[in-house]
């Protein structure tokens, strides 16, 4: 009887074990989108130090545990935000100890960012 090489690689790893350690780091999920949207943006406003500043696109290197509060405000309810909340508005409230750092991130990645009066 003839004996293959692959049947005694496969007889070789069914006999040895294997030990599996778990991560002991939670799981990170990175969202990396690409492209242009198919349909009208809706308008993110960022309250940092109880001020609202209305920016046209997200900072890159905006970290989660910044974030107090999130709220979607739909169609007329984003009105509250002017023309350009028509299509749905974004709020982002951050922790007050890191409203200096994204401030300072809105203005250097939004090419608009513009003040809210309350």
């Amino acid at each position: 009887m003839k004996i293959c090489v692959r049947n005694i690689l496969l007889l070789f790893l069914l006999s040895t074990g294997a030990r599996l350690f778990a991560q002991n780091e939670p799981t990170r999920i990175i969202l990396d989108c690409k492209g242009t949207p198919t349909g009208p943006m809706p308008l993110f406003v960022f309250k940092v130090a109880n001020k609202e500043w209305a920016v046209n696109s997200t900072p890159k290197t905006f970290k989660p545990e910044w974030i107090k509060n999130i709220k979607i405000l739909k169609s007329s309810d984003g009105l509250k935000y002017g023309k350009g909340g028509e299509n749905g508005v974004v709020v982002i409230e951050v922790n007050n100890k890191d409203s200096k750092r994204v401030y300072a991130l809105i203005r250097e990645d939004s090419r608009k960012i513009i003040p809210i009066d309350n």
